[in-house]
């Protein structure tokens, strides 16, 4: 026979059962939902973090093109020209015309920029039909550099083969002497022909296809990873030309001498956790007063 407690105590347990599963379901749901945001939260951040890494890439890459391609065709306090006497006994050549070289390839190209170094010595007396010049200690020079030396109204391009120093000053000897005649406070500066290019690396996607990046060659020195995962740079070229600035093509681009800016199309990838791709668009003003004459 049922008391009037047990069926109460029954009871109590029947609800409580209910209130379990109840309990257990909205426990799941909301299980769920958290998941759900955090998955989501997790692939926004990771999204917010690859495109954050793109746009360092990018801003990275055109600092370099830009430090590059503003200095092209610089001499010192010479303006480069085609009036400008340059005497060379170098295979290497700065002119207006090839300031600025571009190699075509079949998925990039390759940008050459060529010229004098900002930072100069000085020579300290004058000189004339030598080999052997006297400059300021700073900035020094190595056996094999390739040297320029200009007065703002001529200049000489050089090979050094010896550097020696002797109070405060450095004493390079040249691999043949000099054509012109230069005074006291002429500036010597180191020439650069720097290249940038793309090229895959040793490093591998997660799909197993090869990493590329954006690459430095300078003259007399080993090639520089710059920046990963830049893909492909195609470069486009503003020419003034019959009172006109044009835009020239890479494939059809020959002389540099009348160029008043270049834009660079870099594409950029993330392949780490996101297969991400962006394309950029960098465009960079040169400084060219001959143009418009």
């Amino acid at each position: 026979m049922y008391t009037t407690n047990d069926i109460s105590i029954k009871k109590m347990l029947g609800l409580t059962l209910i209130e379990m599963l109840v309990a257990i379901t909205m426990s799941s749901m909301i299980l769920l939902l958290v998941t759900s945001i955090y998955m989501t939260t997790q692939k926004n951040f990771h999204m917010q973090e690859a495109l954050s890494e793109l746009d360092e890439n990018a801003r990275f890459s055109e600092e370099l093109l830009r430090s590059s391609i503003q200095k092209s065709g610089y001499i010192g306090c010479a303006h480069l020209s085609h009036d400008l006497p340059i005497q060379n006994d170098t295979s290497y050549i700065l002119t207006t015309n090839n300031k600025l070289t571009v190699q075509v390839g079949s998925l990039s190209d390759e940008l050459t920029i060529r010229f004098a170094d900002t930072q100069s010595a000085s020579l300290v007396s004058p000189i004339w039909q030598s080999s052997k010049l006297t400059l300021s200690l700073h900035p020094k020079f190595n056996a094999e550099d390739i040297a320029v030396i200009t007065d703002c109204q001529k200049a000489e391009i050089v090979r050094i083969v010896h550097v020696s120093y002797e109070a405060n000053r450095q004493v390079i000897t040249l691999a043949s002497p000099l054509h012109y005649s230069f005074q006291s406070s002429a500036e010597v500066s180191h020439l650069s022909i720097v290249s940038y290019f793309i090229e895959k690396t040793k490093r591998k996607k997660n799909d197993g296809s090869p990493v590329y990046s954006l690459f430095k060659k300078e003259l007399n020195q080993q090639k520089t990873e710059l920046v990963e995962n830049v893909e492909g740079m195609r470069l486009t070229f503003d020419v003034f030309k019959d009172g006109q600035i044009l835009p020239k093509n890479s494939d059809n681009f020959l002389d540099s001498d009348s160029v008043m800016g270049v834009t660079a199309k870099l594409l950029l990838t993330h392949y780490e956790r996101l297969n991400l791709k962006k394309i950029v668009y960098i465009y960079i003003p040169i400084e060219n007063e001959y143009a418009y004459v």
